[in-house]
């Protein structure tokens, strides 16, 4: 169940921009405990944050929240002739980091082993995925 509405606050915090605990419960048809536990769970978490208090309407000031964009990253790996590029981003798309690498030569293998030999680690194809994300066949 608390999948389920972290899953539901994810996505409404994601439409909205930010929201407080009614409004939240409010649209999503949760009752304001359940919300406020899960919120409170994904703000020790990281995922959401607290951007601070809302204008008072006569009551207690409620809390607004809004998702983390960098709570998780993306990684693009594409490769286009001699080159691979890296290409790293939040959840909003945001840009973080690109980085273009082009292809090792036999001289850079030899440099990358401490005796100044062929490094048998390294795969003969400098763009051998399964070496990159550490699995090897």
């Amino acid at each position: 169940m608390r999948h389920t509405v972290r899953r539901a606050l994810r996505s409404s915090l994601l439409e909205l921009g930010s929201g407080t605990k009614a409004e939240l419960s409010d649209k999503l048809g949760i009752s304001f405990p359940t919300v406020g536990k899960v919120l409170e769970q994904m703000k020790q978490e990281g995922e959401v944050t607290l951007l601070g208090l809302d204008e008072s309407s006569g009551g207690r000031r409620a809390n607004r929240y809004a998702f983390n964009p960098d709570y998780m990253l993306g990684l693009a790996v594409y490769y286009k002739k001699e080159q691979s590029v890296y290409t790293l981003f939040n959840w909003n798309g945001d840009l973080i980091e690109r980085t273009v690498k082009t292809p090792y030569s036999i001289a850079d293998r030899r440099l990358l082993h401490p005796a100044g030999k062929l490094d048998p680690e390294l795969p003969e194809n400098p763009f051998d995925c399964r070496w990159l994300a550490g699995r090897r066949s």
